[in-house]
């Protein structure tokens, strides 16, 4: 990873597929247009970032070949201009987050068809529109297989829960209404489908929710997902394609009695 732009020989700029840059300030944005092939773009979390939303939305729109978009910090625009339309036909994972305003005046103007990854977090004062995630989610074809989301509202989380038949991560940190989401992936149709049937990890950290529903899910999917392993707060350590399974990963959550615990752990079937 760079420090800026500006350490990058000019001749390369319109040559470079792949940028890592830490930061940002106002004089790169022209160096970074001049990036038009670029594929896979790292930007932050250097202290002197200086990007805004609408710093984002010109490059994007600048790099229609765009395949992984990663921003982890971005300043607020003092006014927000109107924003146009960006099609990324190739763009497959969109990270954003955690040190950042709502990002949805510039999520709600990108349209990415093929996005498999999406990841959003915001700033722990503020709460994601959870509209934009939602049109995101129905425009992707195929499906989403990976979110993760931050400082949301579970019940907007749940009613995307339909929409993702081939979701196999699904990761909430620091979001409300925990246990409509919990209820929303235990509850089965009339032919004994689960909503994000092919689910192979949900990742609870930082949430309050009722252990009864989690073991109860636990139990449910267990035998649909054909074993089940818990990661406590000790053990941050799943890895994708890992264990045949539902891995159930907590961190700093819950309100859990002692009995409903030990079933939870009782039930673990990857130890």
């Amino acid at each position: 990873m760079i420090d800026r732009p500006t350490s990058l020989p000019f001749s390369s700029l319109p040559k470079l597929r792949d940028l890592r840059v830490s930061s940002v300030q106002p004089r790169d944005i022209p160096l970074l247009l001049r990036c038009t092939l670029l594929r896979r773009l790292f930007i932050g979390p250097g202290k002197l970032n200086e990007l805004t939303l609408t710093d984002c939305w010109s490059i994007l729109s600048n790099c229609p070949e765009m395949e992984v978009f990663h921003l982890t910090s971005v300043k607020s625009d003092v006014t927000l201009p109107p924003m146009g339309k960006i099609t990324l036909s190739r763009l497959q994972d969109l990270r954003m987050g955690p040190f950042i305003p709502d990002p949805a005046p510039l999520i709600h103007c990108l349209e990415t068809p093929v996005l498999q990854r999406l990841q959003l977090t915001v700033d722990q004062r503020l709460v994601v529109d959870s509209s934009c995630v939602r049109r995101l989610v129905q425009e992707c074809r195929p499906p989403l297989t990976t979110l993760l989301l931050g400082n949301v509202d579970g019940a907007d989380v749940t009613t995307c829960l339909p929409l993702l038949p081939d979701l196999a991560s699904l990761t909430l940190h620091q979001s409300s209404a925990i246990d409509l989401v919990i209820d929303g992936l235990t509850r089965q149709d009339a032919d004994g489908r689960f909503n994000c049937p092919v689910l192979e990890h949900l990742g609870l950290q930082l949430c309050l929710f009722k252990g009864e529903g989690l073991v109860r899910l636990a139990r449910e999917r267990r035998r649909a997902a054909g074993g089940l392993k818990v990661l406590d707060d000790a053990k941050m350590r799943y890895k994708p394609g890992e264990f045949a399974g539902l891995t159930i990963e907590l961190w700093l959550v819950g309100e859990f009695s002692d009995s409903e615990l030990k079933e939870l752990y009782d039930m673990q079937t990857g130890t």
